[in-house]
């Protein structure tokens, strides 16, 4: 259910717009129990809704200004890196940079742009410069924690079995199935030796599952309960669906002006039901309980239970909808990751301006002391300028 995505608010013919869904306590009235739950459920879905509206507004408006300023200065930016990557590394080629401290300096100047282009292309390097970065960045290895903690349990259960299995080729980046196999072979060996044989620990059969209890009374008439409930909130919700489309159908309705107005209530009302949105059905069913002049003050408890819990439910999809509302991949460039468990977002990406173009402009200066053409000297200015940063 996409919630955010609500039709323009328009009421029945003949009733004033902005009609308030909620109950109103008087001295002489006061709220129930659960018109009060049914108050707070309908205040929790506006709130979020204006929040969810204000957010994407800003992430609009945010990725709008990265896409037309900034993006097109980080590809400058990359394009810089490149050039400068590919007029330094021919000179590992002459005499003056073959060994010593400075074929270390500029080797080392290498690998700190090439890893720049890698983290910020990725898998979209050049393949020369993708060739040049695997023959000068040292191979990555990558450490899954999962595999990890596998391969620590399998090597505490070698030692509690009391097997002998040399493990000390096994690293954390070694393959789990690799010490499962020496696990069964060895566990088979002492077995034999033994003089009885047992198949290997993982290709014993599991022990049967335990049958299910049977379910108390209290159980059985708390699911007939819920799934009583269930019934008759869809059963509400539907009832609400044929009333009012009798009310609002525009093939009934004679005048043509009421005609296109009730078309565009009865498509909102389809909307909102084919969605399961409860708010606006809601509106448009007490909208139409004022047009006919009846008390909706006097909905029954078990109505307004239905409402509030299919509220509650709504609410809940739109507190999960604005929570990931800036990881729709639209909004990629804006969102770092500080944690691997967390996020930020950059709502005002043009602070990044000024770094970035101080940051090209001293890349363009450092081209330029290359020499023209680059030489040995150019060269050399430029990994001590750069050291220097």
């Amino acid at each position: 259910m996409n919630s955010a995505s609500q039709p323009h608010q328009e009421d029945l013919p003949g009733i004033p717009a902005s009609k308030n869904l909620a109950f109103r306590e008087s001295e002489s009235a006061p709220l129930s129990r659960e018109q009060k739950a049914f108050n707070r459920e309908l205040k929790r879905i506006e709130k979020l809704r204006q929040k969810l509206k204000s957010e994407s507004a800003a992430l609009n408006e945010a990725i709008a200004i990265y896409e037309s300023e900034i993006r097109p200065l980080h590809a400058l930016r990359v394009d810089l890196l490149k050039e400068m990557v590919r007029t330094l590394a021919p000179f590992r080629e002459q005499e003056a940079f073959r060994k010593g401290a400075a074929l270390k300096q500029l080797t080392e100047t290498l690998q700190v742009l090439l890893s720049q282009l890698l983290d910020t292309e990725g898998d979209q390097v050049d393949d020369d410069l993708q060739e040049l970065a695997d023959s000068l960045l040292p191979k990555k290895t990558t450490f899954d924690p999962i595999r990890a903690l596998l391969l620590e349990e399998l090597k505490r259960s070698c030692q509690k079995e009391g097997l002998d299995i040399d493990l000390s080729d096994i690293t954390p980046d070694s393959d789990p199935q690799e010490l499962v196999r020496r696990f069964e072979a060895a566990q088979q060996a002492k077995a034999a030796a033994e003089g009885a044989p047992q198949p290997p620990p993982f290709a014993r059969e599991a022990p049967p599952a335990p049958q299910p209890r049977p379910k108390t009374k209290k159980q059985l008439e708390r699911e007939a309960r819920l799934q009583a409930e269930e019934e008759a909130r869809k059963r509400t919700l539907s009832s609400i669906y044929k009333q009012l489309a009798k009310v609002l159908h525009p093939d009934l309705e004679p005048d043509p002006k009421r005609k296109d107005q009730k078309l565009r209530l009865m498509q909102q009302l389809t909307a909102a039901y084919r969605a399961n949105d409860l708010h606006t059905l809601l509106r448009l069913e007490l909208e139409w309980l004022h047009r006919e002049g009846e008390d909706v003050e006097h909905l029954s408890i078990e109505k307004l239970k239905i409402f509030t819990k299919v509220l509650k439910e709504q609410a809940d999809d739109l507190r999960h909808e604005l929570e990931t509302l800036a990881l729709h991949p639209r909004f990629a460039p804006l969102v770092r990751y500080p944690t691997p468990f967390a996020f930020e977002v950059d709502f005002y990406p043009r602070q990044q301006l000024p770094h970035l173009l101080s940051l090209i402009q001293g890349m363009k200066l450092e081209l330029q002391g290359l020499g023209a053409p680059p030489n040995a000297t150019g060269v050399r200015a430029f990994i001590r300028q750069f050291c220097k940063r």
